[in-house]
């Protein structure tokens, strides 16, 4: 069994736009000529052409994930019980494109490699909280028969 990073091959991204040909009546699908793919590391990302863009793009994540959620601080390995893992973070890149393929941004997201924990060691319990159709129901009518307001947020950061 291999058991390497790449375990299992990711397709090569492609994109395709219409255009219309001079020669014919019909619209034809071409394939769009340079789709570059987005960094797999900071190293990577910071050896690029774009560097600058990823650059900033990391450092917008990291400030909104530092300032919006108060999510990092600065512990002392003294006080990290034996045994205990400590979680590891990467930066995962997104060019972000249109449906014609052009670039209309650059996205860093950080995310905590939770994969490497171990079950029962580091964590006892997972928990997804995904709501029923049936229960955002039942809440909407409450939310109206009482006349109360209903919010929505989007969370855009990524905990995994």
């Amino acid at each position: 069994m291999n058991r390497g990073r790449n375990r299992f091959p990711h397709p090569t991204p492609r994109a395709f736009i219409a255009t219309d040909d001079d020669n014919s009546d019909t619209e034809a699908i071409q394939p769009v000529k340079s789709i570059t793919s987005d960094p797999q590391t900071w190293r990577e990302a910071m050896s690029s052409d774009k560097r600058e863009v990823w650059a900033k793009a990391a450092t917008d994540e990291f400030n909104s994930m530092r300032d919006d959620f108060k999510v990092f601080t600065i512990e002392d390995r003294s006080t990290v019980p034996a045994g205990a893992t400590i979680v590891t973070s990467k930066f995962v890149w997104k060019t972000k494109r249109n449906a014609l393929g052009e670039v209309t941004g650059h996205k860093a997201r950080l995310v905590a490699q939770g994969n490497r924990q171990r079950d029962g060691i580091d964590f006892n319990e997972t928990f997804a909280p995904v709501a029923r159709f049936s229960s955002i129901r039942s809440l909407l009518a409450l939310a109206a028969a009482n006349g109360l307001h209903v919010h929505q947020a989007d969370i855009d950061k990524a905990y995994l």
